[in-house]
């Protein structure tokens, strides 16, 4: 997407957006299927092509077997956040890091994990603050993740809010579905939508620290069992949404009219 390129900041040039913009017009055009991510997303270009369109949302398949990572421990009595993915400037940590600041005194950990452009950055924060409830690792394997996600009590998703934000379904978000875990989600959107609708998870509203510090208090707060439903509702996502069999039989349905 060139509004992806020019949002984030990778490419400025008007006219080299330009091409890109006519670039991708033109492949739209001229395709019968198009396979899109989102609702969001589905609307837009359908005012705009006579193609028909598709929602997929590809999965990664995680093995049942899982390995605990040597670096990485899970204390008792506390919670754990946990972030696994890229660190980079489409993600918004700032908020995160500096509400994880007021709540030093509170039974919760933040467990990060992934490469991105932004991993000095943050360790650099994380030290400077003495936020000794942080914890930045590389990525790690993926029976290694499966671990960790399984462990996890809620799992988090950010994206910074801009004009494409509302448009993108991450690939964690399908994979923290998988696992059945409650999501702090911090983005708009279809991402949003389903976690609201579903009531698997906390929605921090428009970037603000004072809503970010209200939901990780009631992570902190929220008694097992509503967690554990939360949890469940999370799977249920997973199971209506991203479930390969559902996209393979619904995507041979649309090969054979095409």
């Amino acid at each position: 997407w060139p509004e992806t390129l020019q949002e984030l900041g990778y490419i400025k040039n008007k006219f080299f957006l330009k091409i890109f913009e006519k670039t991708i017009f033109s492949l739209y055009t001229n395709h019968k299927l198009i396979l899109t991510q989102s609702m969001e997303y589905f609307l837009d270009i359908k005012k705009k092509f006579r193609n028909s369109n598709f929602l997929y949302n590809p999965v990664d398949k995680f093995d049942e077997e899982f390995e605990k990572p040597e670096n990485i421990n899970f204390l008792e009595d506390y919670r754990y956040l946990v972030y696994s993915g890229n660190i980079g400037i489409a993600q918004n940590f700032d908020l995160l890091l500096n509400a994880a600041n007021k709540l030093k005194s509170k039974k919760l950990k933040f467990l990060l994990i992934g490469n991105g452009s932004r991993f000095n950055y943050l360790k650099n924060k994380i030290n400077k603050n003495l936020l000794f409830n942080v914890e930045l690792h590389k990525a790690i394997s993926k029976k290694e993740l499966s671990y960790v996600l399984k462990r996890a009590d809620v799992l988090f998703i950010s994206l910074k809010e801009n004009k494409i934000s509302k448009f993108i379904i991450p690939a964690k978000f399908q994979t923290y579905t998988f696992f059945g875990k409650p999501i702090l989600c911090q983005i708009e959107g279809d991402v949003k939508k389903l976690v609201k609708q579903n009531k698997c998870g906390f929605i921090v509203k428009n970037e603000k620290l004072e809503s970010m510090l209200e939901e990780l208090n009631k992570i902190i707060n929220l008694d097992n069992d509503t967690l554990a439903k939360m949890g469940t509702n999370s799977k249920a996502v997973f199971n209506k949404y991203f479930n390969n069999e559902i996209f393979l039989k619904s995507f041979k349905n649309i090969i054979d009219e095409i």
